[in-house]
């Protein structure tokens, strides 16, 4: 079987355009080859994390079978289980490094274990009501069903890393695990309480489990986004497009209705320290001064001309470099003044999708559309998705990293 990699040998390819550069430096569909890679850049880039657990599965009539690998920094594969059963299901956390099993007992209770990157077992109950849902800082939220109804009295516990219990959090039913994330520090972690009996909180905890601070909106949470640093908090509402902007302590700061009331697709992201704000929308990026709130460029031409439409927004070099991905799978490099620096097509691959035309089914040919991206220091990382893994984003099956410099 034919392994796609170019990583250790570094096959790159270079695009120099005005003052920026696309190298990529590794594609990968190795756990070991990536981790390797990951060890290697992690001096000068200590935010990068090896995957040490991946979980995919298939069904195989009513069982879902499901097979979990452990690796080791090195990607060496520690070790692999199969576990097949009816009444399990299975999650790894956006952190890679653990993995949480649920398991329906009689009656009302769920017994859940959390197992480390060793496989070996942090703590296992079988009081959960429904599951429990890693935030990412070493704590743990105990969860309702989307079905089950959740008022001002609903309560859920929060348990440490031990399984032991260390506080409560009232007032919705279970956190959205779309919509959870954390600063580069895990000081605290920010998301999405969902099924509410009025609007929709978005709740900040920290490490020892104390509730900082909620908001509630009135219609629902789109997506949440931060800085890495932690400085600055966004949430992108359902009401008419409007991304509102906090700071650490819960104080609103900035408010921006950047496309008018187009508010599904709007893609958002901060500098690392939060001083600049991206957003795109369909065809339009916008650039912001996040301390001021004014808009210093925008640009409403270049992707248009193109026929693009944007996927993904990140901010890199601390705002220096704008990215903008489309689903044509092409990239656009901005500087902080709107300059375009780059435009490429990094080709990601095409699939067959079928359908039904005048009673018959046809297969069309497109472009895959099933990719994440990241961008952790210089690098931007996409995630590759085909057939075999599920579970969190991080964990595609092709990984696929290039570095954007400066030549």
């Amino acid at each position: 079987m034919r392994r796609i990699i170019f990583a250790m040998f570094t096959f790159i390819f270079c695009l120099s355009w005005a003052e920026v550069k696309v190298e990529k430096v590794l594609e990968t569909t190795s756990i070991k080859e990536y981790n390797q890679w990951v060890k290697q850049n992690k001096v000068k880039c200590p935010k990068l994390e090896p995957i040490l657990i991946q979980s995919s599965h298939e069904i195989r009539g009513v069982l879902r079978q499901y097979t979990i690998r452990y690796y080791n920094q090195n990607g060496e594969k520690l070790k692999e289980e199969t576990l097949q059963d009816s009444l399990l299901s299975i999650y790894v956390p956006f952190t890679n490094d653990r993995l949480i099993l649920r398991k329906k007992l009689q009656g009302d209770a769920n017994e859940v274990t959390v197992k480390n990157a060793e496989g070996q077992v942090l703590f296992k109950r079988d009081d959960i009501r429904t599951h429990l849902a890693y935030t990412g800082i070493g704590v743990y939220v105990e969860g309702l069903s989307a079905e089950c109804p959740a008022d001002e009295n609903t309560v859920l516990r929060i348990f440490n890393e031990n399984g032991q219990e260390i506080g409560t959090l009232r007032g919705f039913g279970f956190i959205n695990l779309l919509n959870i994330c954390a600063p580069n520090d895990r000081r605290y972690c920010v998301f999405e309480g969902g099924n509410p009996y009025h609007g929709i909180p978005v709740i900040m905890l920290n490490r020892t489990g104390k509730e900082l601070w909620r908001y509630e909106i009135d219609r629902g949470v789109i997506s949440l986004f931060i800085s890495k640093t932690g400085l600055h908090i966004g949430i992108l509402h359902s009401n008419k497009g409007k991304i509102l902007v906090f700071d650490e302590n819960g104080n609103l700061v900035q408010e921006y209705t950047p496309f008018g009331e187009n508010w599904y697709w709007i893609l958002s992201a901060f500098s690392d320290d939060g001083q600049w704000l991206v957003t795109g929308f369909h065809s339009k990026v916008k650039f912001y001064n996040n301390k001021t709130g004014a808009l210093v460029w925008e640009d409403t031409v270049t992707l248009k001309e193109k026929a693009d439409t944007v996927k993904y927004v990140h901010s890199m070099k601390n705002g220096d470099f704008i990215i903008v991905l489309c689903n044509s799978h092409n990239i656009y490099v901005f500087d902080t003044t709107g300059k375009l620096l780059l435009v490429h097509n990094f080709r990601l691959g095409k699939h067959l999708i079928p359908r039904r035309i005048h009673g018959t089914v046809t297969e069309f040919e497109v472009l895959t559309q099933n990719w994440y991206s990241d961008v952790i220091g210089e690098y931007l990382i996409i995630n590759k998705y085909s057939n075999g893994v599920s579970g969190a984003r991080t964990q595609g099956d092709m990984k696929i990293i290039y570095r954007i410099s400066e030549p």
